[in-house]
């Protein structure tokens, strides 16, 4: 891998999903990756940006919905 890239079949074992799978988001352009001579590359800090775009969605959400506040009364 390289420092700061890594290919589908690295991205898809730190993902823990099918290769299939990321490589579906990458042609629906649902991740950020590009193509060089063919194959697919994912820029490790785009890839970092995305999941935690993602995880910020997934806190707001909960949020509205009061989970996390229901979740840290029954702690």
């Amino acid at each position: 891998m390289s420092r700061g890239t890594c290919t589908i079949t690295e991205l898809s074992a730190l993902l823990r999903l099918p290769e299939t799978v990321v490589q579906q988001l990458a042609e629906q352009r649902c991740i950020p990756a590009e193509r060089i001579d063919g194959d697919w590359s994912f820029q490790r800090a785009d890839i970092e940006r995305w999941l935690d775009q993602g995880r910020r969605r997934l806190m707001d959400d909960m949020q509205r919905r009061g989970a996390l506040r229901r979740a840290s009364a029954d702690s």
